[in-house]
């Protein structure tokens, strides 16, 4: 075959499978520091999908240490290896081919898995930690090492309701104004049984906002949650009432 044709047909598979991998996650805009964000992974609840996004920025330089000193390096790439302790029903899905990134650049991994309906007793956790591989330069230099790195550690959790084998849904829970400019109303007159808990989680599976309630509702009408000091996006607002929980998503302007 001649070599001109092989080689337009090399760089036309190579666009296609750039094409058909669709990015599962977006990199948080607002994280500025180097490392992974968030801290934290928001609850699973029983008998849900579950998904949240973990977001990367990977440093231009660094430094080794070497016999007791701190030698300065520049980054070429790093990449997500594995979570060590996840639940084998949950996988990792990478913005980039691979999971590499470029030094200075950013990236995201979106974690997800079905959570089955027969937790019953009571919170269950995966200690999990993350490996990456670095491949870095020292300073000025030209001959490439590696070394291989455990990230931030993280603990998921599955939330578990008793003597329950399935969550009911409420399927009518509404959150106003939508979109809104900082306070969000949420309806509570149907919401027959005592809330335990509302909380709010942004895009990326943030949790900004958290209120507990350890006295009985059912005298609450409306609660209002304000999300004012928060960027504009897409956040979720949950509700949970004993064995049920309740939806809705809300735009922040």
């Amino acid at each position: 075959m001649n070599k001109f044709y092989y080689l337009i047909i090399c760089i036309i598979g190579l666009s296609f499978s750039k094409l058909a991998y669709a990015q599962p996650c977006t990199p948080d805009p607002n994280l500025t520091y180097n490392g992974i964000s968030p801290s934290g992974l928001p609850p699973a609840m029983a008998g849900y999908y579950y998904w949240t996004t973990l977001s990367f920025k990977i440093p231009k330089d660094s430094v080794v240490k070497t016999n007791g000193l701190e030698i300065p390096v520049t980054i070429d790439s790093a990449k997500f290896l594995y979570a060590a302790g996840k639940p084998n029903s949950f996988t990792f899905a990478c913005d980039k081919l691979g999971c590499t990134w470029v030094g200075g650049s950013k990236g995201c991994a979106l974690f997800s898995g079905q959570v089955s309906k027969e937790y019953t007793d009571s919170t269950l956790e995966y200690p999990m930690k993350i490996y990456t591989k670095t491949w870095y330069r020292f300073t000025g230099g030209v001959d490439q090492f590696d070394r291989i790195d455990s990230a931030t550690n993280y603990v998921f959790r599955i939330l578990k309701y008793n003597g329950i084998g399935e969550i009911t849904t409420y399927t009518n829970l509404k959150a106003y104004p939508n979109p809104t400019h900082g306070k969000v109303t949420i309806e509570l007159r149907d919401i027959q049984d005592d809330v335990n808990e509302i909380t709010i989680m942004d895009a990326f599976g943030k949790l900004v906002y958290s209120q507990q309630f350890d006295k009985p509702t059912s005298f609450l009408k409306t609660y209002t949650a304000d999300l004012s000091a928060y960027k504009p996006g897409l956040y979720l607002v949950t509700l949970k009432s004993g064995n049920k929980v309740g939806l809705s998503k809300v735009v922040l302007n």
